[in-house]
């Protein structure tokens, strides 16, 4: 339940870990530090000029205008982008922010509670991905090709698409749960939409995150005191907690006991991502590539022989035997067919309007999606140096054979949303 690397240097501005003397987390030094370090780290062989129009900002809010990043030797411009502005509550308040990068602790719970209640909105105004241009323009010869010229006539597509993006990420409580949201235009032509919801004590998770880092420091790294770790090391933690980052993503079960488990409870309540364009944009890309009508002809005579229940258990009995004793497989029945007919709906309805799909996935009681950890590490038994991912991978494994099995939850494609 988890898109863009190429602007992955705008999440870095959200949440770097830099560690400058300042009231402000976002300030003309971190942005542009935070920038340079991980260009460099892309491409050490070339030299880049940032550049800024305004930044400001509170302890709730920040804005950063005319933003622009340009090749120094080639005196070309790479991407730049018009604003991005953030509010919420202490979401450029320093200490709040570094507190666990430059201290080893958690924020104080009352910081975070208030933090994730308190609705938070971060907006990024046409960002453009200017070294793309160079894709749309036209050939020195004409060609004659017809497969070279739609390839031309895509990639001018595409860079226009690219040449002004906007996002919009939220956050906000109310009473179904914690609520975020993520919306990607492109250029106003195309539109992806990311929502989910969950539900949680965050006293317990905050009580569970604050204790594991406590036993690091004390237990794992066998400190007697915070005082002492900090001595210990030049200015702050960065350096090591990079570090420990990266051996808990390596070998987390080495780590089993120092955490205070088992894990809080967090219960998935809904999650969504939808893909749609305009009219005209479909109209364009059919130009572009008129086998399209073929595909969409196909994509329909699919939907011509629609199974009944009976035949559609029949056909999956190899893969899930029907068990008359067993509800819970008669409940995975149940919610598969739901899934297949609401698939063969979207897509008859893609096929005569195609302009977009839609997945919804809802438990309307929740299901929890916090990994029993105890369990996973016993299971590995004597296996050594599993990675974080190989948890990661079984304990959605085991998300899915739940949402399955549960009576109270769904899974259904729409098509043709509107995510404008």
């Amino acid at each position: 339940m988890k898109q863009i690397k190429n602007i992955s240097f705008i999440f870095i501005l959200l949440s770097a870990t830099h560690l400058f003397s300042n009231d402000f987390f976002i300030n003309g030094e971190s942005v542009h530090g935070s920038i340079s370090e991980f260009l460099n780290s892309i491409d050490s062989n070339n030299e880049f000029v940032i550049s800024t129009k305004d930044i400001n900002g509170d302890r709730d809010n920040f804005s950063i205008s005319g933003l622009k990043i340009s090749n120094k030797f080639l005196n070309e411009e790479l991407i730049s982008i018009n604003e991005i502005n953030c509010s919420g509550y202490k979401v450029n308040d320093y200490e709040f922010n570094v507190s666990l990068s430059k201290y080893f602790k958690i924020a104080k719970f009352e910081d975070v509670n208030r933090s994730l209640k308190t609705p938070k909105n971060c907006y990024v105004d046409k960002l453009k991905l200017t070294f793309l241009e160079k894709l749309a323009e036209p050939e020195n010869n004409l060609s004659t090709d017809k497969q070279q010229n739609q390839s031309t006539e895509l990639n001018k597509f595409i860079v226009n698409l690219l040449s002004n993006i906007d996002f919009n990420i939220s956050s906000y409580l109310d009473k179904s749960g914690y609520n975020n949201e993520m919306v990607i235009s492109l250029n106003d032509q195309i539109f992806f939409n990311i929502q989910n919801t969950y539900a949680t004590e965050i006293k317990k998770i905050h009580t569970f995150l604050d204790t594991f880092f406590y036993n690091v420091v004390f237990n794992y790294w066998g400190y007697q005191s915070y005082q002492e770790l900090y001595t210990d090391i030049s200015e702050d933690t960065s350096e090591i907690y990079l570090d420990f980052l990266a051996d808990f993503q390596s070998n987390p079960s080495s780590y089993q006991g120092s955490m205070p488990l088992p894990f809080p409870e967090v219960l998935f309540k809904s999650f969504s991502v939808d893909f749609s364009w305009t009219e005209d944009d479909y109209k364009t890309i059919k130009k572009i590539a008129p086998e399209l009508d073929l595909y969409i002809v196909m994509l329909k005579a699919f939907t011509f022989q629609k199974m009944s229940k009976e035949q559609f258990l029949q056909s999956i009995n190899e893969l899930i035997p029907s068990d008359e004793n067993d509800s819970s497989t008669n409940i995975v029945q149940d919610n598969l067919y739901e899934l297949y007919i609401s698939f063969i709906n979207a897509i008859e309805e893609f096929s005569d309007n195609p302009l977009g799909f839609q997945i919804v996935i809802q438990s309307s009681e929740g299901i929890n999606v916090s990994p029993d950890l105890a369990q996973l590490f016993e299971s590995t038994g004597s296996e050594e140096n599993l990675g974080l991912e190989h948890y990661y991978n079984i304990s959605v494994m085991q998300f899915l054979s739940n949402l399955l099995a549960s009576e109270n939850s769904s899974i259904v494609i729409n098509a043709n949303p509107d995510t404008k």
